[in-house]
């Protein structure tokens, strides 16, 4: 197994904290705690569709956005940084400190899983609601694609920029969908219409299917921590059809040469 960064250490933390039960946030107070078996703290845990999952206990830590990776922020100096010169103030972030993880959890890179809902535990929120007056309830994530093969040491995936968007980043104008629930905790849209294009054409074409609820049932999610999109069975047929047409053979998710 290999992943990006070394273990976090909460002992080399002067402002680390292991929350107890009257400050949850996303977690629920439950016996069994991470040191001591009668102890009571706050206990995530969550598993996804591919069968990977993860527990936690929640902890929280001061944390800042930008700046060095290898010395800690301060107030009181100005520290250089060619991603973001201009330094952002350290707040307080709630999060949960993985304890067992399982699937995808254990080989990726990434460290850990950074889920951008709408839920009050989520970074963007608590970054916005530890200075409310200067910050807005915003947030965007700008994919690229590299043009090297992905490295053990990582690979620059796109930008998040809190508070709004950054319109250098754009080729496109901005496209806007309302969200049907917007009372869920997570950002959920209705998809109308599948388009595929073939590689190095500029033809578009749109998915063939009878109805709307062949997509999917109810509203889809917009999910900043996962690389897939979960689709009904009956759409299947309908991609299948159309990717064996485009790409010339059949759609398979087994490993395949090059």
């Amino acid at each position: 197994m290999h992943h990006i960064d070394y273990l976090f250490v909460p002992s080399c933390s002067a402002t680390f904290h292991t929350l107890s039960c009257g400050e949850c946030l996303g977690g629920e107070c439950l016996k069994g705690g991470f040191r001591q078996m009668e102890k009571r703290d706050c206990r995530l845990s969550a598993r996804y569709a591919e069968w990977s999952g993860w527990h936690a206990y929640e902890a929280q830590d001061q944390l800042y956005l930008g700046g060095l990776h290898t010395q800690a922020n301060s107030n009181n100096r100005k520290l250089e940084d060619t991603w973001n010169p201009r330094q952002t103030e350290p707040f307080k972030m709630k999060f949960g400190c993985q304890t067992r993880v399982s699937g995808a959890f254990r080989g990726q890179l990434a460290d850990g899983i950074m889920g951008m809902d709408k839920g009050r535990a989520a970074l963007w929120r608590q970054w916005q609601k530890a200075d409310p007056s200067k910050r807005k309830q915003a947030f965007s994530l700008c994919f690229s694609r590299p043009n090297t093969f992905p490295s053990d040491d990582g690979t620059s995936a796109g930008a998040l920029s809190l508070g709004g968007t950054n319109p250098v980043l754009h080729q496109t104008p901005m496209v806007f969908a309302t969200m049907p629930s917007p009372g869920s905790y997570r950002f959920r849209v209705n998809v109308r219409h599948v388009y595929m294009q073939e590689a190095g054409s500029e033809d578009i074409q749109r998915l063939g299917y009878s109805s709307v609820s062949d997509l999917h049932l109810g509203t889809t999610i917009i999910d900043s921590g996962t690389t897939d999109s979960l689709f009904g069975h009956s759409f299947g047929n309908y991609f299948n059809s159309m990717f064996e047409e485009l790409a010339g053979k059949e759609y398979t998710t087994s490993i395949q040469s090059m």
